[in-house]
């Protein structure tokens, strides 16, 4: 059985946080002036660390990575506009 737990991101341009093999992301969102998304996980799957890439609207996607990143969504702090990447 899964369950939708939520993960935090600091704002940074990269970062790796473990979740469990079997994940399903759901969404991306500013709560509380953070970037936050749910995701479905199997508690009782191993965990695995997973890299995450914050970058600003006009930032370069750095070309070793442009294949290799899923995007998961976009959110706006203050002025700035953030895109959030998974690293596949």
């Amino acid at each position: 059985m899964k369950n939708i737990f939520k993960y935090h991101l600091a704002l940074t341009e990269q970062q790796s946080i473990s979740l469990p093999r079997d994940w399903d992301f759901l969404s991306l969102q500013v709560q509380h002036g953070e970037i936050v998304f749910w995701a479905a996980v199997d508690k009782n799957e191993r965990a695995i660390t997973y890299r995450f890439w914050i970058l600003g609207t006009g930032m370069g996607i750095p070309e070793d990575l442009f294949y290799d990143i899923k995007f998961l969504g976009t959110v706006q702090l203050g002025n700035l506009v953030w895109h959030v990447y998974r690293q596949v």
